[in-house]
């Protein structure tokens, strides 16, 4: 099992993300994974991206068969979700995408200054 992070923030954002990676052999079958993100929080205006990718992979005697998702969350000024699941089996790849809108557009407030 490996495991990495990081933590950054600076004035108006916040910056984060982790990836953890695992791999279990037995008996000549093989179960491997991954989880990982990377996600940006803007303070002001509000604003999110949040990268996803995920695996799963089980193999045996020569055979596979395997997972897989990539995409990303952003928001909330409407929130979407775009991305695709694969899965494969042997040679054949089969692959979905999403791509969803949610939620209001509202306009941005634009906060005036004094000079």
């Amino acid at each position: 099992v490996n495991f990495s992070c990081y933590i950054a923030l600076t004035s108006n954002t916040l910056q984060l993300g982790a990836r953890i990676d695992a791999r279990f052999e037995k008996a000549g079958a093989t179960i491997s994974g991954f989880l990982g993100f990377d996600a940006l929080v803007q303070f002001d205006p509000l604003y999110y991206v949040v990268d996803v990718v995920a695996g799963l992979s089980v193999k045996f005697k020569g055979l596979s068969l395997c997972l897989t998702f990539s995409g990303f969350i952003e928001g909330p000024n409407p929130h979407r979700i775009k991305g695709s699941v694969t899965i494969s089996i042997l040679w054949w790849s089969i692959s979905k995408e999403v791509d969803e809108t949610f939620g209001e557009q509202k306009p941005e407030l634009i906060t005036s200054i004094d000079p």
